[in-house]
């Protein structure tokens, strides 16, 4: 059992030096060494806590001593950092969080760890642990950063939230966390509490890539009499948001003349990323003519051809567009 502090046993020597307390039970000593080792560092300020401190030690915590850090969300720092489906790079939401820690004590805190849950729109959609420490001084702030990574996938409602980001609604988040401080040592950990809320939005909404020509990835070959036209793309996604890219028809204009039709396949785009995709193209004699096939045998080399048609943009479950693919095209090499 733990020993009992015995009131009447302790002596305060005067402001100008620290407490002096005497403890009945064995199994305070090394609190009452921790307690002259923090003597000879704190300032005078704090002395007065030490005895409240290891008195928690040998009896119920110290609530009644420390108050948790507050919290403050960091709008401009706040953001959807990127959102991509599964199948595309990570597959899920990466949120950070820019929140600014204060500390309402007189003395010094350690903010030692958070274990919380994020909501967006009332809906939980991840958790979330923060192990990196941050000191916070007497009455002070220190700004900690959280990234949060959420899948996206799960229910309507939670792939219904993400719909609204995409679309460019804002969407409610809240962070329920509890909070872990760390004073001289002794870990103090506080009840769940609402320790950041505001608005998440995803800037322009979905929007369509660019489609780029790609030299290097484009040649002809022959079978018999017919070509074979292999067309490499570029694939630039701007955004903050991946998607899947696929192309139902997408026609081949040679020399102003169509020759043949393919479809694009199915290509993961990730966010901000560049992806390729590969098409390719059969011509006989009866789409392309004598010449023109003629040219072909020999390389098809300064042949002028074009794309057209159009493409679709899809985040599975969330949200898709459409665009008509434009101004691709060149002279074969």
């Amino acid at each position: 059992m733990w020993g009992l502090y015995r009131p009447g046993r302790r002596r305060l020597t005067g402001l100008g030096s620290a407490p002096q307390l005497e403890w009945e039970a064995p199994q305070c000593k090394a609190y009452r060494d921790r307690y002259n080792l923090a003597m000879k560092r704190l300032p005078l300020h704090a002395l007065l806590l030490i005895p409240l401190l290891l008195l928690g030690a040998c009896a119920p915590a110290i609530t009644s001593v420390v108050s948790p850090p507050t919290f403050r969300v960091v709008e401009s720092q706040t953001a959807l950092l990127s959102l991509e489906p599964q199948g595309v790079g990570l597959g899920n939401a990466l949120i950070h969080l820019e929140l600014e820690a204060r500390n309402p004590n007189p003395f010094p805190i350690h903010l030692a760890g958070l274990d919380g849950d994020l909501y967006l729109g009332g809906q939980r959609v991840a958790g979330s642990t923060f192990r990196e420490g941050v000191s916070l001084p007497a009455g002070g702030t220190s700004q900690l950063g959280l990234d949060i990574s959420v899948p996206v996938a799960g229910t309507p409602q939670v792939l219904g939230q993400f719909t609204s980001l995409v679309v460019g609604e804002a969407v409610e988040f809240r962070l329920d966390a509890t909070v872990t401080v760390d004073l001289l040592g002794t870990p103090q950990r506080f009840p769940t509490l609402t320790i950041a809320q505001g608005n998440l939005q995803a800037p322009g909404g979905l929007r369509p890539p660019e489609i780029r020509y790609d030299a290097s990835a484009t040649r002809v070959s022959l079978s018999g009499l017919t070509a074979q036209i292999d067309v490499g793309l570029l694939i630039d996604n701007p955004l903050p948001l991946g998607y899947f890219v696929r192309g139902p028809q997408v026609t081949l204009q040679l020399d102003g003349r169509t020759v043949s039709r393919v479809s694009v396949p199915r290509t993961a785009v990730p966010a901000r990323g560049t992806s390729t995709a590969a098409l390719r193209f059969e011509v006989g004699i009866a789409d392309a003519g004598a010449a023109l096939l003629s040219r072909l045998q020999t390389g098809g080399r300064g042949v002028q051809f074009s794309l057209s048609g159009a493409l679709e943009v899809e985040i599975p479950g969330v949200a898709s567009t459409s665009t008509a693919l434009s101004n691709v095209g060149g002279l074969l090499p």
